[in-house]
Protein backbone atom coordinates (compact mmCIF):
# COMPACT_ATOMS: atom_id res chain seq x y z
CA UNK A 1 0.00 0.00 0.00
CA UNK A 2 1.27 3.70 -0.68
CA UNK A 3 1.18 6.13 1.82
CA UNK A 4 0.04 9.35 1.48
CA UNK A 5 3.06 10.87 1.41
CA UNK A 6 4.28 8.53 -1.56
CA UNK A 7 1.22 9.09 -3.08
CA UNK A 8 1.71 13.07 -3.01
CA UNK A 9 5.07 12.72 -4.23
CA UNK A 10 4.07 10.75 -7.25
CA UNK A 11 1.32 13.09 -8.03
CA UNK A 12 3.80 15.86 -7.68
CA UNK A 13 6.80 14.37 -10.05
CA UNK A 14 3.30 13.22 -12.51
CA UNK A 15 2.14 17.13 -12.71
CA UNK A 16 6.18 18.11 -13.33
CA UNK A 17 6.38 15.73 -15.47
CA UNK A 18 3.08 16.65 -17.61
CA UNK A 19 4.10 20.39 -17.23
CA UNK A 20 7.66 19.77 -18.66
CA UNK A 21 6.31 17.63 -21.59
CA UNK A 22 3.54 20.14 -22.46
CA UNK A 23 6.42 22.72 -22.66
CA UNK A 24 8.38 20.65 -24.86
CA UNK A 25 5.55 20.33 -27.05
CA UNK A 26 5.03 23.87 -27.04
CA UNK A 27 8.66 23.97 -28.01
CA UNK A 28 8.58 22.00 -30.88
CA UNK A 29 5.42 23.61 -32.46
CA UNK A 30 7.37 26.42 -32.08
CA UNK A 31 10.24 24.94 -34.24
CA UNK A 32 8.20 23.71 -36.77
CA UNK A 33 6.44 26.94 -37.36
CA UNK A 34 9.85 28.14 -37.81
CA UNK A 35 10.88 25.49 -40.16
CA UNK A 36 7.37 25.87 -42.14
CA UNK A 37 8.09 29.47 -42.55
CA UNK A 38 11.85 28.89 -43.38
CA UNK A 39 11.04 26.43 -45.82
CA UNK A 40 8.62 29.13 -47.74
CA UNK A 41 10.87 31.67 -47.65
CA UNK A 42 13.85 29.37 -49.01
CA UNK A 43 10.68 28.36 -51.92
CA UNK A 44 9.77 32.06 -52.47
CA UNK A 45 13.83 33.06 -52.91
CA UNK A 46 14.35 30.15 -55.15
CA UNK A 47 11.14 30.69 -57.52
CA UNK A 48 12.97 34.64 -57.56
CA UNK A 49 16.45 33.54 -58.55
CA UNK A 50 15.00 31.45 -61.69
CA UNK A 51 12.77 34.29 -62.50
CA UNK A 52 16.01 36.21 -62.93
CA UNK A 53 17.55 33.51 -64.68
CA UNK A 54 14.81 33.15 -66.95
CA UNK A 55 14.59 36.83 -67.69
CA UNK A 56 18.88 37.08 -68.26
CA UNK A 57 18.09 34.11 -70.72
CA UNK A 58 15.10 35.69 -72.24
CA UNK A 59 16.76 39.07 -72.90
CA UNK A 60 19.79 37.01 -75.00
CA UNK A 61 17.34 35.57 -77.04
CA UNK A 62 15.46 38.73 -78.06
CA UNK A 63 18.38 39.85 -80.85
CA UNK A 64 17.60 36.52 -82.00
CA UNK A 65 14.01 37.08 -82.74
CA UNK A 66 14.75 40.21 -83.87
CA UNK A 67 16.94 38.68 -86.72
CA UNK A 68 14.03 35.88 -86.94
CA UNK A 69 11.78 38.54 -87.49
CA UNK A 70 14.33 40.74 -89.72
CA UNK A 71 14.51 37.74 -92.28
CA UNK A 72 10.83 36.79 -92.19
CA UNK A 73 10.25 40.24 -93.73
CA UNK A 74 12.26 39.49 -96.42
CA UNK A 75 11.53 35.83 -97.14
CA UNK A 76 8.73 33.63 -97.48
CA UNK A 77 9.92 30.17 -96.10
CA UNK A 78 7.60 28.36 -94.60
CA UNK A 79 9.96 25.95 -92.40
CA UNK A 80 11.36 29.20 -91.34
CA UNK A 81 8.05 30.43 -90.33
CA UNK A 82 7.30 27.46 -88.74
CA UNK A 83 10.30 27.08 -86.23
CA UNK A 84 9.73 30.68 -85.09
CA UNK A 85 6.48 29.84 -84.25
CA UNK A 86 7.48 26.99 -82.34
CA UNK A 87 9.52 29.45 -80.82
CA UNK A 88 7.25 31.84 -79.91
CA UNK A 89 5.27 29.49 -78.53
CA UNK A 90 7.85 28.38 -76.18
CA UNK A 91 8.46 32.05 -75.07
CA UNK A 92 5.24 32.71 -74.56
CA UNK A 93 4.57 29.27 -72.17
CA UNK A 94 7.88 31.05 -69.77
CA UNK A 95 5.58 34.17 -69.93
CA UNK A 96 7.55 36.56 -73.01
CA UNK A 97 4.98 38.55 -74.69
CA UNK A 98 5.25 41.04 -77.15
CA UNK A 99 4.25 44.40 -76.29
CA UNK A 100 1.25 45.75 -78.16
CA UNK A 101 2.20 49.38 -80.19
CA UNK A 102 0.86 50.70 -83.17
CA UNK A 103 -2.70 52.56 -83.18
CA UNK A 104 -2.39 52.27 -79.22
CA UNK A 105 -1.79 55.36 -76.79
CA UNK A 106 1.85 56.04 -75.74
CA UNK A 107 2.78 54.50 -72.53
CA UNK A 108 6.06 55.19 -71.04
CA UNK A 109 6.70 52.14 -68.92
CA UNK A 110 6.13 50.28 -72.35
CA UNK A 111 7.04 52.26 -75.26
CA UNK A 112 10.17 54.51 -76.19
CA UNK A 113 9.80 57.69 -78.72
CA UNK A 114 12.33 57.60 -81.32
CA UNK A 115 10.61 60.06 -83.68
CA UNK A 116 7.60 62.33 -83.24
CA UNK A 117 5.71 63.11 -86.75
CA UNK A 118 2.21 64.59 -87.32
CA UNK A 119 -0.69 62.45 -86.41
CA UNK A 120 -2.91 62.07 -83.48
CA UNK A 121 -1.75 62.81 -80.04
CA UNK A 122 0.16 60.26 -78.28
CA UNK A 123 -1.15 57.51 -80.86
CA UNK A 124 1.68 55.34 -82.02
CA UNK A 125 1.79 55.24 -85.62
CA UNK A 126 4.71 52.96 -86.18
CA UNK A 127 6.70 50.53 -84.20
CA UNK A 128 10.44 50.37 -84.83
CA UNK A 129 11.60 47.46 -82.92
CA UNK A 130 9.46 45.28 -80.59
CA UNK A 131 9.63 45.73 -76.94
CA UNK A 132 8.82 42.70 -74.64
CA UNK A 133 7.30 41.51 -71.10
CA UNK A 134 8.15 39.03 -69.01
CA UNK A 135 5.59 38.24 -66.71
CA UNK A 136 4.89 41.22 -66.43
CA UNK A 137 7.31 42.93 -66.26
CA UNK A 138 9.04 45.33 -69.20
CA UNK A 139 12.22 43.40 -70.30
CA UNK A 140 12.40 45.93 -73.19
CA UNK A 141 10.50 48.73 -74.37
CA UNK A 142 8.98 49.01 -78.06
CA UNK A 143 10.61 52.02 -79.91
CA UNK A 144 8.34 53.32 -81.90
CA UNK A 145 7.10 56.95 -83.73
CA UNK A 146 4.39 58.61 -82.09
CA UNK A 147 1.76 60.62 -83.45
CA UNK A 148 1.76 64.97 -82.66
CA UNK A 149 -0.90 67.33 -83.80
CA UNK A 150 0.74 70.30 -85.70
CA UNK A 151 -0.18 73.63 -83.56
Amino acid sequence: MVSKKDFDELTKKLEDSIKLSEERLKDVQYLQADFENLRKHFDKEKSHIIQLANEGLMKELLPVLDDFNAMLKITEDKGMRSVYDKLIKVLKGKGLNEIASVGEVFDSNLHEVVFVKQGEDDKILQEVSKGYVLNGKTIRTSKVIVGKKEE
